[in-house]
């Protein structure tokens, strides 16, 4: 034990313990347990990147498949929107503004995290551009906290008579 007083007051109390100090860092490099203690850190550190890549990135092809869902189903809506008037070669045209807010409409019920990007109408084909954020789980551990993607659907408005497809 170190004796740090001596007549009622602190003296080589400091040097004792600094030398103390000193020997046992000195020891710790010799049996290599600092060493161990950086391995084990970067192997964890290692383990939870390659974690996050797969929690992650199964979140993501998740996310991204329910996006396309959407995006098709959202199509499909604003595609029943024929006008009732008949383009060239006698084929029914859509109602542009009112396939729009139809699509717009169902994506807002349907998936509110999910932004409408673009819808484009031609002829009787409605396509719509979503985009999304998914917020990782794991990969915030390397600073990635949000995983952009985008996704697309597309459908073909067309009339049934008589049990037969009318384009």
């Amino acid at each position: 034990m170190l004796r740090c007083w001596q007549d009622g007051r602190v003296a080589g109390c400091r040097a004792g313990l600094d030398r103390g100090l000193r020997v046992r860092l000195a020891a710790d490099r010799q049996s290599g347990s600092s060493y161990v203690l950086l391995f084990v850190l970067v192997l964890f550190v290692g383990m939870m990147v390659i974690a996050g890549l797969a929690v992650d990135g199964s979140g993501v092809v998740r996310a991204k498949q329910n996006a396309l869902e959407v995006a098709d189903e959202a199509s499909r809506a604003g595609a029943q929107e024929l006008s009732g008037t008949q383009g060239m070669g006698g084929q029914q045209r859509l109602d542009a503004t009112r396939a729009e807010q139809t699509v717009r409409d169902w994506v807002a019920v349907a998936a509110p995290d999910l932004v409408v990007d673009d819808v484009q109408v031609e002829g009787s084909k409605v396509t719509v551009h979503l985009s999304g954020r998914y917020k990782t789980v794991f990969l915030g551990i390397i600073l990635i906290d949000e995983i952009g993607y985008t996704m697309s659907g597309s459908a073909d408005g067309f009339q049934v008579l008589d049990g037969q497809a009318v384009p």
